[in-house]
């Protein structure tokens, strides 16, 4: 089986955005990969302290810049230990593609040393302060790759300083975040799992993925009702109406809440209004990310409220008003026309897409755009035929290969031409044509028989 070969570098501080940043968009390569019949040969590099996030794929990792300050290795030792490390691991797998995120230079500025033994480089630019993304090291090594993906609306691109010589490789995903509504478990299935009567409150309160100085005493003063994210290093907190949630993917019963008090890091931020949760956001002070600026945003367009004050009186009473149906209603009515991101999906194209632009390539990327656009359907199709959420990427998998093999089999080479140049536009435009989702409905049916 031919197959498409790529390192994934996830460097993270306290948090873990990087780590599921990149996974995410891994996921749906992998996905756009299998369907067209090719490998995905990937392997993550991670400093993030939740490695087990990473687990369908082969992980390494190393210890995070946070950890290495606590113990008694010289932080000139560690960085280059781990610049030696990670550049022989990279040099191992020789990839056709190396994807970094968030410091273009490396942890350690190794990138450099990296790059020879990859045959393209992507970089991911989140947000960052100003400070950090105008310092001649970011802007510098900025130019060194080949595809630039920016996790944002191409409408926020007044927020992000691009030097005019990498713009014509800067490309605006959208939001990359990991809800898929298709995968996520029913109000119901989510109710009874936790045993959460009718009449009872179902709320997710969160201090962070990031290990934050404050996680414990936040969570303590968020009356008496504790979750932890997976680098919550504080106490974890249990009483009969507390359950503790240490998941990878949490993410998956956010269509049972009712309300949310969480920190703002982009992957929760982003997931809990994909998901149309009505929540309270508040900012943590992080190194390079803007969180009190998200959350500002957020409240703005009337996605969020903020939670301003940790006083037991102002939790009380912002619980209480995300409570009313009034302000309810007015939340998930500005989230609905605020629409889902495919982020994820469109970076994985635009890496397909510079994979195929490589000598002797696998990826046929007109392909991928009949992939990736049937990948669009696929959400409104599962839930209307009742795919079981733990079973939607298998049976998309199944769903677009039998259908193209059906396509293949009973359609003039005129018309399977015609496929390859409508899913183009489609992905280019949004207009899919009615016969694409029926195709794809086909594929499935033809799966199910088999």
């Amino acid at each position: 089986m031919a197959r498409v070969k790529a390192v994934f570098y996830a460097i993270n501080g306290t948090g873990c955005g990087h780590i599921s940043r990149q996974l995410n968009i891994a996921r749906e390569m992998r996905e756009l990969l299998h369907a067209l019949g090719l490998g995905a040969d990937f392997h993550v590099l991670t400093t993030s302290e939740a490695p087990q996030q990473g687990w369908d794929f082969p992980t390494y990792k190393l210890p995070s810049k946070t950890v290495v300050a606590e113990v008694d290795t010289p932080n000139e030792e560690f960085a280059s230990y781990s610049t030696f490390l990670n550049t022989n691991l990279v040099a191992t797998f020789r990839p056709d593609i190396l994807v970094l995120d968030t410091m273009p230079q490396g942890s350690f500025g190794e990138f450099q040393g990296m790059r020879a033994f990859a045959r393209s480089t992507a970089f991911i630019r989140r947000h960052t302060n100003p400070v950090a993304a105008n310092h001649p090291v970011y802007r510098s090594h900025m130019g060194l790759y080949d595809l630039i993906l920016t996790p944002d609306d191409l409408e926020e691109a007044h927020r992000y300083m691009t030097p005019e010589e990498v713009r014509d490789r800067c490309v605006f995903t959208g939001i990359v975040h990991g809800y898929r509504a298709e995968e996520g478990w029913s109000r119901e299935a989510v109710r009874t799992h936790f045993g959460v009567q009718s009449h009872q409150t179902l709320m997710y309160i969160s201090a962070g993925g990031g290990g934050d100085k404050r996680a414990e005493s936040d969570l303590t003063r968020l009356i008496d009702a504790a979750s932890a994210d997976p680098l919550y290093r504080g106490r974890k907190r249990y009483a009969s109406n507390i359950v503790p949630l240490t998941d990878p993917d949490v993410r998956q019963y956010f269509g049972g809440l009712d309300l949310a008090i969480s920190a703002a890091g982009y992957n929760t931020y982003e997931e809990l209004l994909a998901a149309g949760v009505p929540t309270a956001f508040f900012g943590q002070v992080k190194g390079m990310d803007c969180q009190d600026e998200r959350v500002q945003i957020g409240v703005k367009n009337g996605w969020n409220r903020e939670l301003c004050e940790f006083d037991p009186v102002s939790i009380q009473e912002e619980i209480n008003a995300l409570k009313r149906s009034d302000i309810q209603q007015a939340i998930r009515s500005r989230l609905q026309e605020r629409g889902t991101s495919d982020g994820a999906l469109v970076s994985a194209v635009e890496l397909l897409k510079l994979h195929a632009s490589l000598k002797g390539s696998s990826v046929d990327i007109s392909k991928v755009y009949v992939a990736a656009v049937m990948r669009r359907l696929w959400p409104a199709i599962a839930l209307r035929i009742g795919v079981v959420p733990e079973q939607s990427r298998a049976a998309y998998v199944s769903a677009v290969r039998l259908a193209l093999a059906w396509n293949k089999a009973l359609r003039t080479q005129r018309e399977q031409q015609s496929l390859l140049e409508d899913a183009l536009v489609a992905w280019r435009t949004g207009v899919i044509p009615q016969y694409v989702a029926l195709l794809l409905e086909m594929g499935h049916r033809l799966a199910e028989l088999q």
